[in-house]
């Protein structure tokens, strides 16, 4: 498909990524803190420059996290 973004509209390939986190904080054997996240990367993708000219990320519930894009 095509992406559209301020430096202009691009053919693009979208590819997903997952990336999961587990986090456990412990003092003296104690679990002081714990966390567990899950977080998806959606890269746009395009031959004319050779990279991504958009990554967006979001939580589980699909609610943006960041959102960058190629500036030139």
């Amino acid at each position: 498909g095509s992406v559209k973004t301020p430096t202009g509209t691009y053919d693009c390939v979208r590819d997903k990524r997952v990336e999961y986190s587990d986090m456990n904080v412990m003092i003296s054997g104690i679990n002081v803190y714990s966390t567990k996240d899950t977080l998806y990367q959606y890269n746009y993708w395009t031959k004319a420059k050779k990279w991504n000219v958009i990554e967006i990320t979001t939580d589980q519930k699909d609610k943006i996290k960041s959102i960058g894009y190629l500036l030139n």
